[in-house]
């Protein structure tokens, strides 16, 4: 008797946490935001007024804001009687695509953040006929991979590259501080090619010299093209 009453009155317990007014959401926190507006990341959530704290699917709620195109990762917390804490972390801008008179901002993962600004001090990679898909998509197009992972090439071994690009036959030009411009030639041995890169400037940079061009396509035998200052 005494398991039946108990199970009754745990019955009528959950009935009320499912159905009382008290647990609806009345107040959505939100928080990680830079450039993602509160109101985009509310849009997003699209959490109706009568939403029951505890009926709510956080998974579903996190899938529709993870879609704003600048968000990475959400966290959805409840927080009783009638509270929802939104944490979000933002992407962050990694490069610009671009493909003749079309320019894209995307992150590292190659999600399209919006218009690209040519103003912005990122790399940009020239990517012609790549393909680029809507803002919020993944670019995986094989060119724009394989550009990306040049580009930490050279900035691991400290030469950032300001611009990038991979003509027809995936040969690798990339521009430098100063202005140099290296020609690489195809991804084999392109670590020993890079290198020879900071010798080479550091042998033929010198009085009213300035190289404008390294061509290391051939590694045994780089070719050096002077410009004036």
């Amino acid at each position: 008797m005494l398991l039946v009453l108990g199970l009754a009155l745990g019955a009528v317990s959950v009935v009320l946490a499912l159905t009382w007014p008290g647990f609806r959401v009345r107040r959505i926190e939100v928080s990680g935001q830079r450039v993602v507006t509160r109101d985009d990341v509310r849009a997003a959530a699209a959490i109706s007024p009568e939403a029951n704290l505890w009926l709510l699917d956080a998974r579903a709620t996190a899938r529709r804001i993870e879609a704003i195109p600048y968000v990475r990762d959400v966290s959805v917390r409840r927080v009783p009687p009638a509270e929802l804490d939104i944490a979000i972390t933002e992407r962050s801008p990694y490069a610009i695509l671009v493909d003749g008179t079309t320019r894209v901002l995307v992150d590292r993962d190659l999600r399209v953040l919006g218009e690209g600004n040519a103003a912005l001090a990122l790399p940009r990679m020239e990517v012609p006929h790549a393909s680029i898909g809507a803002v919020g998509s993944f670019v995986d197009d094989a060119t724009v991979v394989a550009l990306r992972g040049d580009a930490e090439t050279l900035a691991a071994a400290h030469l950032p590259a300001r611009d990038l690009a991979l003509d027809a036959y995936g040969s690798l030009t990339a521009t430098i501080a100063g202005g140099v411009r290296v020609l690489l030639g195809d991804d084999e041995n392109l670590a020993k090619k890079i290198s020879l890169i900071e010798p080479i400037l550091a042998k033929f940079s010198r009085g009213a010299r300035h190289v404008a061009i390294v061509d290391l396509r051939a590694p045994s035998a780089p070719v050096v093209t002077f410009g004036t200052r």
